[in-house]
C-alpha cells in the first residue's frame, strides 16, 4: 500500500486540531517534539512508502525448511540401507516427523511474513541492551531496542549489530514493521 506524499502531514495537523489536554501535553514533552520533527523531516514522505524487503529474515527460514527436508532425506536415506530384520521403523518415522514438522513450521512463518502488510509508525528510542550468552563455539550477543510510538505504546525487537551501532536512546525516526520483524528503522535525529 503507498502513500500518498504530505499525507503524514495532514493527519498530523488534523490530529492536533482535535487534541485533548493530555495529548497537547504529551506534544510538548521532548518525545512529541521529537515525533514532531520526524514528520518534518524532508525524507518522511519517502520513509512512509519505503517497502525493505526482510531477506536477511527470509533466508533463515528457507534454511531452516532446507535443513528439515534434509533432516527427512536421511532419515529416510538411513532407513533404506538397515538390513533385514531390523528395527529402526519408530525411529526413522520419528526423525521423518521431526524434519517434516521443522520444514513445515519454517513455511508457516515465511507464509505469515509475506502475508503480512508492512507497519509504518512514528518511534523513539527508549531503551537498548544486549544479551550476552554462551555456546559451543564460544560467546554471542544478542542486542535488543525498545520502541516508543506516537500512542504511547512500547515494543521490544531484536536488532542486527549494524543497526544497533548506529542506534542511540533518544533517536527517533520511522520504524517499519512486518509480522513482528523489525525491517528497518530511519533515523531522523535525536529527540
Amino acid at each position: 500500500m503507498r502513500m500518498a506524499p504530505g499525507l503524514g502531514q495532514d493527519a498530523l495537523r488534523a490530529a492536533q486540531r482535535s487534541s485533548t489536554p493530555a495529548q497537547g501535553a504529551f506534544r510538548a514533552s521532548p518525545t512529541g517534539q521529537g515525533f514532531a520533527a520526524v514528520h518534518g523531516h524532508p525524507e518522511f514522505g519517502r520513509w512512509m512508502q519505503d517497502e525493505p524487503s526482510g531477506l536477511a529474515y527470509v533466508l533463515g527460514l528457507a534454511g531452516m525448511i532446507a535443513m528439515g527436508l534434509v533432516f527427512v532425506a536421511l532419515a529416510l536415506g538411513g532407513a533404506l540401507k538397515v538390513r533385514h530384520g531390523g528395527e529402526s521403523g519408530p525411529v526413522v518415522a520419528i526423525f521423518v516427523l521431526v524434519g517434516a514438522g521443522l520444514a513445515a513450521y519454517a513455511a508457516w512463518m515465511l507464509v505469515n511474513f509475506y502475508k503480512a502488510p508492512f507497519v509504518r509508525r512514528v518511534a523513539s528510542v527508549i531503551e537498548e541492551h544486549e544479551r550476552t550468552y554462551r555456546t559451543k563455539s564460544g560467546w554471542r550477543t544478542r542486542h535488543y531496542a525498545t520502541f516508543e510510538f506516537e500512542d504511547s505504546s512500547r515494543s521490544e525487537f531484536p536488532v542486527s549489530a549494524s543497526l544497533a551501532a548506529l542506534i542511540t536512546r533518544g533517536d527517533s525516526g520511522v520504524l517499519i514493521t512486518r509480522n513482528t520483524v523489525l525491517l528497518e528503522f530511519h533515523r531522523a535525529g535525536r529527540l
